[in-house]
């Protein structure tokens, strides 16, 4: 989005591995037909050409996954934040 502005991995640091995103969740016993609707309409948005310029403009890059794709994301997340606050010292009382 930024052409002229150097990437973190092009500033030296070419592990630098960090995004945000936004998401819905329901929560655990949702009916596997409710998160199916949900899915779909959620989906149907995110594709809707407004919504994506929308999107676009300010600088989020939509982007559709199932919800168990979203889980991994989510549990990976967990997992790579966790040994970055272990690696650094972190601790949550």
């Amino acid at each position: 989005m930024l052409p002229d502005i150097p990437t973190v991995a092009e500033s030296g640091y070419p592990d630098y591995d960090v995004s945000v995103w936004w998401g819905f969740a329901a929560p655990d016993g949702v009916p596997g037909p409710a998160m199916t609707k949900l899915h779909k309409e959620i989906t149907t948005v995110l594709e809707n050409p407004e919504t994506k310029k929308r999107l676009l403009d300010d600088a989020a890059e939509p982007l559709s996954m199932t919800p168990s794709e979203f889980r991994k994301l989510i549990s990976d997340d967990i997992k790579k934040w966790r040994e970055v606050a272990k690696k650094a010292g972190i601790v949550m009382n």
